[in-house]
């Protein structure tokens, strides 16, 4: 009996393991289809400078810039430190957010 037992919780562990991998790996898959994901991929480089604590107060901004993380797009009142460089080099102003307090 207790090698049956133990086979069991053996294939039940196995089982939540990948039932959790599944659901991580959906919503990795799904994040990354976000809006604001897209837009980066598109708009600018892979590469972020330094812009210091602000909040986001809209997302998307006017100009059509969106704040986002690893995970998806942030909501406002969310903070953030980090602006994409543009295709050019150069980082355009932070319009989505302001400066925390």
């Amino acid at each position: 009996m207790v090698g049956i037992t133990a086979d069991s919780d053996i294939k039940k562990d196995y089982h939540i393991k990948m039932k959790t991998l599944v659901v991580v790996s959906a919503l990795a898959f799904l994040a990354a289809c976000s809006p604001g994901h897209i837009a980066a991929n598109k708009n600018g480089r892979a590469e972020y400078v330094w812009v210091g604590c602000h909040v986001v107060t809209e997302n998307p901004s006017s100009d059509g810039s969106y704040v986002i993380d690893p995970i998806g797009d942030l909501p406002v009142g969310e903070k953030f430190y980090f602006k994409q460089v543009n295709n050019d080099g150069t980082v355009s102003p932070v319009l989505n957010g302001k400066p925390c307090d």
